[in-house]
Order: structure tokens, then sequence, then C-alpha cells
């Protein structure tokens, strides 16, 4: 089904969550235990199996005239004899309802209580959430589910659509196809754009290891939001500022149109090669689609009777190889097939011989089958094998152009219409500009040689003592002065490595020259001609444009940047001056060397007058004047004099403790305030 109809994550999970509530309420105290062993089984074994399709035509002109056909071939002595009995579903019923209760409900009344080992199912672009809940409620019963137009990568995750496999392959195989024929092609550099959901992911979770197979570059690349035109207008804006031109495109149908939609609307066409996969010719468009473009589309797609005729093969050979494996089990013992699931509850909730015949299914193989090769991926349950075509959009009508199938891709028509109603292949990429680029000598950065040949430099690396990967690129010397004749050099270094590397990535061509005066570039003052400054070397060459760009070990200064701009630095190279170290000469002076003399002086010249004031300020107040009697016993306060004056200045100083002689008037004490913040400051 298309993945633009799908619904999103969050409701596939919200679906699974509440298929496995009903199934935890059908089956309270659930018990993994498998029904006994039951009796040897006849010689003809018979198969019940639940088939969802609403085309009654298909039913009647294709199901059952080919289940009649492999009930009544002839007995082979490798084949035990099986026949198939069918229950249909009718297409008002609820098992196709996108509510996963009314879908899990039905699936256990409509076929597991009537012993189906196998349900073939048509979803016929109905909702993912039919798909999902059907699949999920018989992997809890063991039951295999084949189908056949089912393409979403969701199924092939295998914790939770254990028993899911289908007869067609699932969206992301055709990134190989597309990796292929862009080899085919000769391109070298791509572009993808994919939707950011389960598909779009798993595209290019397909599609890097085949890029990397293949030497492709991608650059860039972009993941969308499903459905958001503007998010897609982004992408498409940002990839115009790429010179790429060759792009890959994984998109749901309803993105596929707003994606040509905007190819037009930019004329995103002469020169592009957009390469889509195979959802867009599916698409329901209003509108022409733009000429040239390339898209893939599945062989056997639409033929949906092809698809039911080979699972009916495949329901029939598995079980045929399931019979014969448990015949011929180990032990010489016979190990019948245990009997289907009958009812939604009780012990035998899950069908025991169910993992082997899936095991069995998936190791099927029939080479031709009416879909060509059908074969399946033992992991994931996934069709293998299948084939491609390419179509080309040329005009109004859509052509094949090439097939791609396990032996790899192949042309089949050389007529092929590129986006602008172009004959001639792109190019793939868009070259911006041609550049002349000057260097200077500096080893290791850049480093000459003579060149045997004109523009000749590769076969000098056999002959150098350079490592065999480094770059060798021409560089002639301009005549100047003396020398009338230009000189032919081959250069390289990191510099010169580093200059392919980037004209690669930004797609320049080049010529590189030797500078002609052999200087990096310095400012010089004229006199003559009015005065002014003129700049010789490399940089004397940008500013008259004998070239455009630099490529050298040159030096970033003011003076430089502000006539050239330079780009970010690629070595960062400091000037250090370096002088031996003084040892320092101890002596009995050494406590000194924190402060100045003059300092150490004026500190013991604050104390003393200080200590001076204190005294002065403490004498003449009232309270220096008389003695004060103490609260408790006949002693009395001494006042302040001079020398506890001078005891306190220095105590308060050298943060001693001072046990007597403080200050008592208020002056005194707010000056000694002020002297002890003086002592922590000059202490600190």
């Amino acid at each position: 089904m298309p993945s633009g109809q799908a619904s999103g994550g969050l409701a596939v999970a919200r679906s699974l969550l509440l298929a496995w509530l009903v199934l935890s309420a059908v089956h309270p105290g659930r018990t993994l235990t498998t029904a006994a062993q039951p009796p040897p089984p006849p010689t003809q074994h018979n198969l019940t199996v639940g088939i969802i399709l609403s085309n009654r035509t298909l039913m009647e002109q294709v199901v059952y005239p080919r289940l009649q056909e492999l009930n009544q071939e002839a007995f082979a002595a490798r084949r035990p004899k099986v026949l198939i009995s069918l229950i249909h579903d009718l297409p008002d019923r609820p098992t196709r309802s996108a509510n996963p209760i009314e879908a899990v409900l039905s699936v256990c009344e409509r076929f597991v209580q009537n012993g189906v080992g196998a349900l073939l199912l048509s979803n016929e672009n109905q909702d993912l959430m039919t798909a999902v809940s059907i699949s999920y409620t018989l992997g809890f019963y063991h039951i295999p589910l084949l189908s056949v137009d089912e393409r979403d990568n969701i199924f092939s995750d295998k914790s939770i659509h254990r028993t899911f496999l289908r007869t067609v392959p699932g969206y992301a195989e055709q990134a190989e196809l597309m990796a292929q024929l862009v080899q085919h092609y000769g391109w070298n550099k791509v572009a993808v754009v994919a939707a950011n959901d389960i598909n779009g992911r798993q595209f290019l979770n397909t599609l890097w290891p085949a890029i990397d197979r293949a030497n492709i570059v991608v650059e860039p690349y972009f993941k969308y939001s499903p459905g958001n035109a503007l998010n897609i207008q982004f992408a498409l804006h940002r990839l115009t500022m790429s010179p790429t031109r060759v792009v890959l495109v994984y998109a749901s149908q309803q993105d596929a149109i707003v994606l040509c939609d905007l190819i037009t609307a930019r004329n995103l066409t002469s020169g592009f090669v957009w390469v889509f996969n195979d959802l867009l010719l599916s698409a329901p468009f209003t509108r022409p689609m733009p000429t040239g473009l390339i898209a893939t589309k599945l062989r056997h797609e639409d033929d949906l009777a092809a698809h039911l005729s080979d699972a009916l093969l495949v329901i029939k050979r598995g079980y045929q190889s399931l019979v014969r494996s448990l015949s011929d089990g180990g032990g010489g013992g016979h190990h019948p097939v245990h009997p289907t699931p009958t009812q939604c509850g009780g012990q035998e909730t899950y069908w025991a011989s169910g993992a082997a015949y899936l095991r069995e299914m998936k190791r099927f193989k029939e080479n031709p089958a009416e879909t060509g090769d059908v074969a399946f991926n033992e992991d994931s349950g996934d069709r293998i094998n299948s084939e491609y075509v390419v179509m080309n959009v040329q005009g109004s009508t859509v052509r094949e152009i090439g097939v791609w199938d396990r032996e790899g891709y192949r042309a089949t028509s050389q007529t092929v219409v590129w986006p602008g109603g172009q004959s001639a292949k792109p190019q793939g990429i868009v070259v911006s500009k041609h550049l002349r680029i000057v260097t200077a000598v500096t080893e290791p950065f850049v480093n000459k040689v003579p060149a045997l040949r004109p523009g000749e430099c590769t076969h000098l690396l056999a002959g150098l003592d350079i490592p065999q990967d480094a770059q060798v690129v021409p560089c002639d010397l301009p005549p100047h002065l003396s020398r009338n004749a230009t000189e032919h050099y081959c250069c390289y270094g990191y510099c010169i490595d580093l200059l392919v590397k980037l004209t690669g990535k930004l797609n320049i061509t080049y010529d590189l020259h030797l500078v002609a005066d052999g200087k990096f570039g310095t400012r010089n003052l004229v006199t003559e001609n009015g005065g002014g400054d003129q700049w010789d070397g490399s940089i004397g060459e940008i500013i008259s444009k004998r070239a455009d760009m630099i490529v050298a070990a040159l030096t970033i200064d003011n003076e430089r940047a502000q006539v050239i701009d330079f780009s970010n630095p690629f070595k960062h190279q400091g000037l250090s001056i370096v002088v031996k170290k003084k040892q320092p000469n101890s002596s009995l002076a050494s406590f000194i060397q924190p402060f100045q003399y003059q300092l150490w002086i004026l500190i013991a010249l604050s104390v003393h007058v200080v200590a001076l004031i204190l005294y002065l300020l403490d004498r003449f107040s009232p309270f220096g004047r008389f003695k004060i009697k103490q609260h408790q016993g006949n002693e009395e306060e001494d006042a302040l004099n001079l020398s506890s004056a001078m005891w306190f200045a220095w105590g308060v100083l050298l943060n001693s403790g001072i046990g007597e002689g403080t200050p008592r008037s208020f002056s005194a004490r707010v000056l000694g305030v002020v002297w002890a913040g003086f002592a922590m400051i000059i202490v600190a």
C-alpha cells in the first residue's frame, strides 16, 4: 500500500497496544503450553487457509481454480499429499476495520476458531492499521500471515510481526537499484531527499552501504517531514545551493506530487537528474509530470492474480516441506504436525508447529514462478530477487529504459529523455568557476621540482622522496625582470593536498602558478606618480587581479587583512622569547622582599603616628581624666597611656591578641576600627 496513506508511528504503536490488551483479556492467565500429542496423521494432510480478499472476481477466476489445480496435482514421492480448504472473509466484515479491537476479535472469531494454519492477505490499499492489527494477532498465535501487496517497511520488524512474510519486497529494496543506476551512468556524487518516516529511514539505511560499494559520494542529503509542503520547499531550496545535480528521492504519492510541482515551478530541470521511487508512477497526478524524470517500478506489482497464485503455491509447498521434515525427523520416529488452535482462550493459545511451518515457507524457492523468481529473506520474510523496471517520463508517455534484477542493472533502451527535454546525459554537477591560483614555495607546505614536460607531473611520483598518495600539480613560474621565459615546475606539499581536496569538494577548476617575484606580499610606499601604497608578491597579484586566490603558508596580520580576505588558519604558530631563569639570592633580609624599603618605613611610621593619636584622643576625653571603677570588685581601670596605645597599634597590625590597654573614648575607638581595617588590607 502507498506509504502516504500510513497513519504514522504513533497510530501504529497505539494499535499494537490495544491489540495486546484485547489478546490479554481474551487469554486470562495465559500459559504457553501446547496441545497434547495427536494421533499419527493419515497419509492425506488437510490444511485450512484463511484469505482476506474483497475482489470476488479474483476469488472466482484465480483463487478457486488455482486451489483446485494444487489439490489435484499428481502425488510425488517427496511431496506429501496436502489438501487445502479456504475460509474466505467477506468484504464487509470487521476484519478490515482500522479499529484494532474489532480487527483482533474478528480474526479470532473468523479464522482462529476455525483452525486456520495460514492466512493470505490482500490489503488492497486499505488503512495500514488493518494489516498491523491482523499481523500482530496472528503472530500471537504463531500462525503465518502471507501478504501479496503490503510493502510498508514496518513489517520487516520481526520483534512485532513475527509470522509475517510477503510476496512483494519492502519499499527500501529499490535503494540498491538507484545506487547501481547512478553507477551505470558514471555519476560519482548524488544528493538524497527522503521522507522522515519509517519507510524513508529504512530506505536511507539500505542506500548508504549500496552507495559505499559503488564509491559514490552523497552530498548533500535532506530528510523532510511527510506531508509538510513548506519543509519540502525548504529542502529543495537548500538543494539548489549545492553543485550536485543528481537527486535520489524517496517520497509518498502525495509528497511526490508536491515535489514535481516545485520542480516545475522552480525550473529545476535542465542539468538535473531526478530519480524517484516507484510510488511516483502510481500517484494521482492532475497535471503532467515533468519531462525527463526517472522512476523505478516493481515488475508484476499490479498483477494481483499472479501474486495470489504464487502465494497459494508457497502455502502448499511450505506445508508439504513441514510434513516431510517432521516425518524425516531424527531418531527414525514420526513427528506429526500439531493441531492448529481452535479457540481464542484456554490452554492451546498458540500453534506449536507454526514456527516450523513459517521457517519452511521462508525456505521456498521457485524459478520461475508467475511473478518471477520467488524467494524470501529468512530473517525478515521479505521477497528477494525481485525484478524492477526503470521508467523514463518522455512527454505524455512513460517508457522503459532499463531492468534490474539479481544480476544487476542493464539498460534496455539507449533513448533517454533527460529533464528539460535534453538528449545529452547531464554531467551531474555544476562547475561554478575556473580560478587562477598563485602560490609561493615554503617547505614543507609548498615544494617545487622542475617538470620534464610542461603540464605533466604524475611521472615524477616514482622519482621523488614523497608519499605515493601526495598530490603533484603543474605550477609555472611567469617571467620576471631578468627571467624572460616561463619556467615549468611541479608543486607538491601540504598546501597542494589541501588545494586538490578543496577544489574537488567545491567543483572548481583552476590553473596554479608560482608568484613571479617569489614574495608573499608586503606594502611598499611609492613616492612616484602621486605616491601611495603598492603591494608586491602574491598579495599584489590578488589586488591587481592577476590571480583569484592564494594557496600558501601566508601569515595573517592586520595589514594584510585590510586588503584581502583570509580563510580560517590551518596552522597556529606563535613567537616566544626564552631567557635563562635567574636563581634568587637568599639573605637575612629576604623576609622584607614582599615590600620595598620605603613601604616598610611608612608602615612603621604609621604605627607610631596612630598610637600617638589614640593616646591623645583618649587622654583629653572625659574618660581619660578619671579612673573608672569596675562593676565588680574594688579595682579601678587605668587610663590609656602612651605605651598601651603603642602596644594596641602593633597588636592590631600583627593580628595578635590585645589583653589590656584599649581605647575608652568614642573617637579613639573609631580610629582603632579604621586602623584595624588598614591592617587587614596590609596583611592580605
